[in-house]
């Protein structure tokens, strides 16, 4: 039989646990009816639990609630209760005042959170006003509403095809319809518009960003253009368009039937390429767009006012409205003086650079011009319109500084020095 235990000693422990006994001792596994000096309120603690360190009050360790002070709680989040407090974590069913909402709520939710209404807090979207919005964009949802974020089957009221937008999406203001948006296309539909455009698809339709292999039915070639280029009106045959791109093999015709053979692949039609000459011989660096507009690529064969014999210069030349560089040629006794007919026209000489003959003048611009276009990528700064004649060796002056154009003209110079 377990020894009894002094009433006093167990009144005292009680008391240092914040526990005021309201009833005679018993015994230390009867729930003791005492008051909470901390809360207030009643409670039943077991003697032996409060002995060995648990709280005696249930209250002030969150495992009960008080009715009153539930509804404290609830009236702080603005919630009418319209049911008995049944426990912190048993469903309560209360009224939202601020949207008038009935909404079942837990008080754990109330007192964490704050708000329980899922409506107010934007974690719950109303089935009827989702499907309310989704009409008002042309689309007949086909399946219940899910979540804001899952794809939901919709009928597009405009196209009458099938579609999965996110509600989310919607909200946020994107397009529901794919098809509609031009971000979806079927492939018949598709085929149909390369077709318009002269290109006979070889293989399936891949999407609208993928290379499709198609045949140009103008040109009979071979191409590779994406459909979102097709709609948006550009050529789907580089070869069909002028000046865009030039196949190799038809360069190296062109300028064979110039007298001239090509010595090294095609690059670019703004570059020097070079060549032997049928006539004479001799080495020479044209550039094929200059053979294309009807110009002699031959220096040595050429009949023209610049003797490659005679002493000659390069000049570079600065026009502030154009805000534009020019390189240039010409002889020493040319007539008319190519740098008098540019400074009437608003252009500045800045530096002359003299050579012995033409032929290494016409070397340093050519060689400057490879670097400007091929290494620096830089492309003529103006067209024929501006200036009918030297419109080719112009350069933006915003892409390269003065000091950096010297350098690179002091460099090639020095290099044909040696």
């Amino acid at each position: 039989m377990p020894k009894k235990l002094d009433p006093k000693v167990v009144e005292a422990v009680m008391l240092i646990a914040g526990l005021k006994p309201l009833e005679p001792y018993k015994d230390s596994k009867t729930k003791w009816k005492c008051k909470c000096l901390k809360c207030k309120k009643i409670v039943f603690p077991i003697y032996s639990n409060v002995k060995n360190g648990h709280s005696g009050c249930a209250y002030c360790v969150g495992k009960l609630v008080d009715p009153e002070d539930a509804l404290r709680v609830a009236k702080k989040a603005k919630f009418l209760p319209l049911e008995p407090f049944g426990g912190s974590s048993t469903p309560w069913k209360c009224r939202h005042l601020p949207c008038n909402r009935i909404i079942i709520t837990t008080y754990n939710q109330l007192q964490q959170r704050g708000s329980g209404c899922k409506y107010c807090s934007n974690t719950y979207t109303d089935p009827t006003f989702a499907v309310e919005l989704m009409l008002s964009m042309k689309l007949k949802p086909l399946e219940p509403y899910i979540n804001a974020h899952a794809k939901w089957k919709c009928r597009c009221l405009k196209c009458k095809r099938i579609v999965f937008p996110a509600y989310h999406g919607i909200q946020q203001g994107n397009g529901g319809c794919a098809y509609c948006a031009g971000t979806k296309v079927e492939p018949k539909t598709a085929v149909k518009v390369m077709l318009k455009a002269k290109l006979k698809p070889l293989e399936p339709y891949k999407g609208g960003k993928n290379k499709w292999k198609c045949r140009c039915l103008k040109c009979k070639r071979t191409v590779t253009p994406l459909y979102s280029d097709i709609v948006q009106g550009h050529s789907g045959c580089k070869h069909c368009v002028k000046g865009v791109y030039v196949d190799p093999n038809d360069a190296v015709k062109i300028m064979i039937k110039a007298g001239l053979k090509p010595l090294e692949p095609y690059k670019a039609a703004n570059l020097p390429w070079k060549c032997k000459c049928l006539a004479c011989g001799n080495t020479v660096t044209p550039m094929w767009g200059s053979i294309q507009q009807g110009q002699g690529g031959c220096l040595h064969c050429a009949d023209h006012g610049f003797n490659f014999a005679k002493p000659s210069y390069l000049y570079l030349l600065h026009h502030e409205g154009f805000n534009s560089f020019k390189v240039g040629i010409s002889g020493n006794d040319a007539r008319p003086n190519r740098v008098r007919v540019h400074t009437l026209r608003g252009w500045r000489l800045i530096r002359r650079f003299d050579f012995e003959n033409g032929e290494k003048a016409y070397k340093s611009e050519q060689k400057i011009l490879g670097i400007l276009r091929e290494v620096r990528n830089l492309p003529p700064h103006l067209n024929i319109k501006l200036m009918p004649n030297g419109w080719k060796e112009t350069v933006d002056a915003d892409s390269i500084t003065l000091l950096q154009l010297e350098k690179i003209i002091n460099k090639v110079i020095k290099g044909l020095q040696r």
